[in-house]
């Protein structure tokens, strides 16, 4: 019996073996293979050494060990040059700070809060127990509660932009955010861990999924005051970055993506952003609501509307330039 069982098995697996070889023969096979079970495997054991180094460390160590990092790799790619975009677009929209010196200052910071973002989002479900948010701004989140009115609260990606969420939860509120997967199983791992606070707290942000499903379960937290739905308007779209800095403003992008759902579920628009403090410190500001043109005509009010939110965001943006995620993004050819 056991000699007929170890037969079974043996041809079981040389069946497979056989079947592993015919499909490795060919090359796209090969590369799914390699990318799955290789590359995806070494990149993944990689992120979870350096997340849970991280998460060992001091919070402020952790944080200055990004913004090294992310200096060198700045530097490494030549973000001091004179021709380099985020030079031509932070002298355009600072022209006070058009300097050679001021340039090179802003770089730094930019590179710096580059790698700071990567780093302190290993440690994000951390922050709000450690005691390094503070909250300027949650009586207009109250206010909307009290009165049950559904919240949309619309975010910039400005230092840790994150820390928004973490905010959020550590208030008190339920929060739904829209999530891509990341397209590494390990690193997703780790960013739904981290998101949804799995290892430190009964609850955390939940997670919907982009796109018209996501749409419609978005509308139906707010209009079913299920909880905050948090989401971000500067996103890119093609390219592109919201706001419009003088440009014509768009109606495709996240931000007219995030009106037309506010003006659906008659939610109340909170903006909100992240200023960096020393040693891993974060301020979350949340603006009063924003009054919107309500006419009886949607299409009429969006264009002005638009032009309403795409003010604000850059008046929040610009002062705060060298943090923001997407200067080297920002093209104005």
């Amino acid at each position: 019996m056991t000699h007929q069982a170890e037969t079974w098995f043996s041809s079981a697996a040389m069946r497979r073996a056989a079947l592993l070889i015919r499909e490795l023969a060919d090359p796209g096979a090969r590369r799914s293979f390699w990318r799955y079970w290789v590359a995806d495997v070494a990149m993944g054991a990689g992120s979870y050494v350096l997340h849970y180094g991280l998460r060992l460390l001091p919070f402020a160590a952790s944080s200055a060990i990004g913004g090294a990092l992310g200096v060198l790799i700045g530097w490494i790619r030549g973000s001091w040059r004179a021709d380099v975009p985020p030079r031509a677009v932070f002298s355009r929209l600072r022209p006070e700070s058009a300097g050679k010196q001021a340039l090179d200052h802003a770089m730094t910071r930019m590179c710096d809060n580059i790698g700071r973002v990567y780093a302190e989002f290993n440690i994000l479900d951390l922050l709000w127990a450690g005691g390094r948010i503070t909250v300027t701004g949650a009586e207009h989140l109250a206010a909307c509660r009290q009165r049950d009115q559904p919240i949309l609260v619309f975010g910039v990606h400005l230092a840790s932009w994150e820390v928004i969420g973490a905010a959020l939860i550590g208030l008190g509120y339920e929060v739904h955010t829209l999530y891509r997967p990341a397209i590494n199983r390990f690193q997703d791992r780790i960013v739904v861990a981290v998101r949804t606070g799995a290892r430190v707290r009964k609850s955390g942000a939940k997670m919907i999924p982009p796109g018209p499903a996501g749409a419609r379960q978005a509308y139906r937290v707010l209009v079913e005051r299920r909880g905050v739905f948090l989401t971000w308007a500067d996103a890119r779209k093609d390219g592109v970055p919201v706001p419009a800095f003088g440009r014509p403003v768009r109606q495709d992008t996240n931000l007219s993506a995030v009106l037309r759902l506010a003006r659906a579920a008659g939610a109340q628009l909170i903006p909100a952003y992240v200023e960096r403090q020393r040693g891993a410190r974060f301020h979350t500001i949340f603006r009063p609501p924003v009054e919107l043109i309500r006419g009886e005509h949607e299409k009429a009010d969006l264009i002005p509307n638009l032009q309403q939110l795409d003010e604000l965001l850059a008046s929040i943006i610009v002062p705060r330039l060298d943090q923001w995620w997407m200067l080297p993004f920002l093209r104005f050819d």
